[in-house]
């Protein structure tokens, strides 16, 4: 932690309170805070960077994805905490700001699902969400990418407990093609 105060006063004065030496500094504070059980510590310090972050004036795609992280590691923080009604903006917010930029990158998937994490816990529905992550992580991966498995999986599991059979047969073939095409790799490397 001593580290990262020194850190962080030395880029305060060299580069400005708003820069991303800086907020890196904070984030990483923050991230010590959590991990000594200083909850209360590290949202008030996620906060106050994320309003950091938003002052720059120099607001590209490269600052809203620095925004888009603060707000993601705020709401792992309110989830972690049970405290979804403060998370659940958190992650709209930031999956409006990610899906905005020119590039959907696989974290706009993730919002999605921790999204459709909290509607599940809540009895609220949770298809669309689940949808929407894998046509992100579709487009950014490819259809045949391993690390659709998780969303493909989850997104079976409700499929099949709303009684959509159609799309469980969907998914079911998409989850047999990636793992068989997985299988097939891993034979090949054994070779």
């Amino acid at each position: 932690m001593a580290v990262y105060q020194r850190a962080l006063e030395i880029d305060q004065k060299t580069v400005g309170a708003a820069e991303d030496a800086t907020l890196t500094d904070l984030g990483f504070i923050a991230s010590d805070f959590c991990a000594q059980g200083k909850i209360q510590e590290a949202e008030q310090l996620l906060k106050q960077t994320i309003e950091l972050a938003r002052q720059n004036p120099e607001s590209g795609p490269l600052r809203v994805a620095r925004v888009i992280g603060l707000q993601e590691n705020l709401a792992s923080l309110y989830r972690f905490e049970h405290r979804s009604t403060e998370a659940e903006p958190l992650l709209e917010e930031a999956m409006r700001s990610c899906e905005s930029l020119s590039t959907l990158s696989p974290q706009c998937a993730g919002f999605r699902v921790s999204l459709a994490e909290i509607y599940r816990n809540e009895g609220r529905p949770i298809a669309a969400a689940y949808e929407r992550a894998l046509r992100i992580q579709e487009k950014n991966l490819g259809p045949d990418h391993p690390r659709l498995l998780s969303v493909l999986t989850n997104y079976f599991t409700v499929a099949r407990a709303l009684g959509d059979q159609a799309k469980v047969t969907e998914l079911q073939a998409w989850i047999d093609s990636i793992q068989g095409k997985m299988e097939a790799q891993r034979q090949r490397s054994v070779q």
